[in-house]
């Protein structure tokens, strides 16, 4: 699994991929595949609780194949995410390689599986 040269880049597109209602189970929701021959810079992660009455929490991480939350991937870790409200999740671009992916997963509570999360990104080959 090669990472293309960004510098020799012949394409930059923008993209933007909407998921939701996030699962209470861990998920993949923006995979670059292996051997795509592509970088994905996510430059942004916003996640808005569609529930008009309760807040729920989110976490996310990043990794190779199925990902799992871990010390290593994990980066955003339990957030609340008050009702009928948006956070942006990033403040720096990230950078997702050839077979990684970004999972998310939310509480089990009350509002359970009412957040969306909107990626904002530039696919580089």
């Amino acid at each position: 699994m090669a990472n293309p040269n960004i510098l020799t880049a012949t394409s930059v597109l923008g993209k933007r991929q909407n998921n939701g209602p996030v699962a209470t189970s861990i998920a993949n929701l923006l995979t670059n595949a292996s051997s795509s021959n592509k970088v994905y810079r996510v430059l942004s992660i916003r996640a808005t609780n569609i529930d008009n009455s309760n807040a729920n929490t989110l976490s996310i991480a990043v990794g190779a194949g199925t990902v799992a939350l871990g010390n290593a991937t994990t980066f955003l870790h339990q957030k609340s995410i008050a009702a009928s409200t948006s956070v942006q999740i990033l403040e720096d671009p990230i950078y997702l390689l050839e077979g990684e992916s970004i999972a998310a997963v939310v509480g089990t509570g009350a509002g359970g599986g009412n957040i969306n999360i909107m990626f904002g990104y530039e696919e580089i080959s």
